[in-house]
């Protein structure tokens, strides 16, 4: 791992197999492998041993690379005098990917022609904040468009968040960002301000639970509903 370019952050090596507290030795492995647990099922042995087991070990190293910072951890013992077992961990950093869908003005006229609205999640606010982000572009445009193609369209705003914090508080919040959607798409597009009207109604329409982050994630949006 040195050789590779790790940086590394702790190591042990114990030629004999007396229970050792330090790190890598087997007393430290095997609070090591109660915290990092494996199933039982699987006949692993690296909490067993044999009348000829040995010694012990331990390293975990952090390499940074372009991509994001990788960690690797190898803890082993000697089973016997014929077998060594190790356990390798690897855990890869990468930058976030929002799996959220974003969508076209034409699939937007077919949410809002089907079901009379659509939500979007392409629409960036920073947390406690009503400033429609820079990032929000591509999917303002896409409003745009959509009102291009359907010149008969009048649309509501309307704000939605997740239900942290105090429900009067949340709801305010919504309606002023829905007032900076309008802002955006009429001082800076060009959008006829009587076609858009703001509202916002906080967390009282939730699409998923809030008991979970990605079930908030999809509560916090934008939707456009015909007016």
């Amino acid at each position: 791992m040195e050789k590779a370019g790790f940086e590394v952050l702790a190591k042990g090596l114990f030629k004999d197999r007396n229970v050792k507290k330090d790190v890598g030795g087997g007393s430290w492995l095997g609070t090591f492998y109660a915290k990092n647990d494996y199933p039982t099922s699987a006949n692993i042995l690296m909490g067993a041993g044999s009348a000829t087991s040995g010694g012990t070990c331990f390293i975990a190293g952090k390499l940074s690379k372009p991509s994001g910072t990788a960690y690797v951890v190898v803890a082993g013992k000697e089973y016997s005098d014929q077998k060594k077992i190790y356990m390798i961990d690897i855990i890869e950093e990468t930058k976030m990917k929002d799996d959220l869908i974003k969508i076209n003005a034409d699939e937007m006229l077919k949410g809002i022609k089907t079901d009379g609205k659509i939500s979007l999640y392409g629409i960036y606010f920073d947390f406690d904040k009503d400033d429609v982000k820079p990032e929000s572009e591509p999917t303002l445009k896409e409003i745009v468009t959509l009102l291009k193609k359907d010149t008969q369209l009048n649309l509501y705003v309307v704000g939605h968040t997740d239900n942290k914090g105090k429900i009067d508080y949340n709801v305010e919040l919504s309606k002023r960002r829905a007032a900076s959607v309008v802002k955006e798409l009429t001082r800076k597009y060009g959008v006829n301000p009587n076609r858009l009207t703001p509202d916002g109604v906080g967390p009282l329409a939730p699409v998923s639970t809030n008991e979970t982050e990605d079930g908030r994630k999809l509560n916090r949006r934008v939707e456009l509903v015909a007016r």
